[in-house]
């Protein structure tokens, strides 16, 4: 990453509540592509940009640090079509994964086109777990 293009882009803020930790971050305030399909930011055009996860995690009516019940979120910017070397830049979106413990146990996955709906649905994720202590499935 140059230091040019670090300078200029900024992390998304985002409403974390209590009991959670960003594992990793590159998920800044532009997305990876404009409306042309011209790449923004090339160190923000990965499947990689946000992993959140429980450091806390509540189970059966109390809080614990139990890590077999530990929730996460990972965002990352994906291209169609799937399985090509070659990227698509005209049709990406953000994909949102929520897990438990690890990549075997998906709970949720949505996709979203800008980086406003992907920002409001990670806060409504983080918010729901925040309340229920889960995340259920969508059917």
């Amino acid at each position: 990453m140059s230091q040019s293009a670090s300078s200029d882009c900024k992390l998304v803020r985002l409403r974390i509540p209590g009991g959670w930790a960003v594992e990793w971050n590159t998920f800044f305030d532009e997305a990876p592509v404009d409306a042309h399909g011209k790449p923004n930011r090339l160190h923000n055009d990965s499947p990689d940009l946000l992993l959140i996860k429980q450091i806390r995690t509540y189970h059966s009516g109390k809080w614990t640090r139990n890590k077999k019940y530990v929730m996460c979120i990972d965002v990352g910017w994906h291209y169609l079509p799937y399985g090509t070397l070659e990227k698509d830049r005209n049709h990406g979106h953000y994909k949102i994964t929520a897990y438990r413990n690890n990549w075997k146990k998906i709970i949720r996955i949505n996709y979203q086109q800008t980086l406003e709906g992907t920002i409001a649905l990670i806060e409504e994720w983080l918010d729901e777990i925040d309340r229920t202590g889960e995340l259920f499935k969508e059917e």
